[in-house]
């Protein structure tokens, strides 16, 4: 199913959001992860952010939706306003809506109105984002398979295969791609005013 244009944030306030929770961590439809999981996903797409070439501005806002979301462990996570992404990054509401739209226009994040609120996505799948990389991931891979040598960690450590990991945590780490179908307009994105 094609995820939904992303359309204009509060317009959809007007849908009958309430302002009682700044982020609700709903575990209804919008997909659980395993602590482990989430934290490993997190990390993951943190490095995918890092080696494409985005904005500090860009990569700031991504890296803390990935934070309320998978460190959360959720998939997606509800915000009711812009103005609780400018609290958490420090940036105006103005150019928090910008860097959501180039970041939406660059499939990293997909926005969605449910109930009222927002259901914001990351797309933890970086083949899928329309934006070039700064550098191979192989040259990333190489650099960590160093330091992992040169430190004596083994990769199952990094990895967290451990014992303590739920029954099925590994098949929840899978990519998944929100964004493939998504088809951007303009009247996506009116102008501020």
């Amino acid at each position: 199913m094609p995820a939904t244009p992303l359309v204009n944030h509060d317009e959809a306030m007007n849908l009958g959001a309430t302002e009682e929770a700044k982020i609700e961590v709903g575990h209804d439809d919008i997909g659980c992860l395993s602590h482990a999981a989430g934290v490993h996903l997190e990390e993951r797409v943190k490095r995918e952010l890092r080696r494409h070439h985005i904005s500090e501005r860009d990569r700031l806002v991504a890296d803390t939706l990935c934070e309320v979301s998978f460190g959360l462990g959720l998939r997606s996570v509800k915000i009711p306003k812009l103005d609780v992404i400018g609290e958490l990054t420090g940036l105006p509401r103005q150019h928090v809506y910008t860097t959501l739209k180039r970041l939406h226009d660059m499939r990293i994040v997909s926005v969605q109105p449910k109930q009222g609120v927002f259901l914001y996505t990351i797309n933890a799948n970086s083949e899928s984002w329309k934006v070039a990389p700064r550098v191979a991931l192989a040259t990333i891979l190489r650099g960590l398979e160093t330091i992992r040598e040169l430190n004596g960690v083994r990769e199952e450590a990094i990895a967290d295969t451990s014992e303590n990991s739920a029954p099925g945590d590994k098949d929840q780490i899978q990519l998944f791609s929100v964004t493939d179908s998504v088809t951007v307009t303009n009247e996506a994105f009116p102008a501020l005013e």
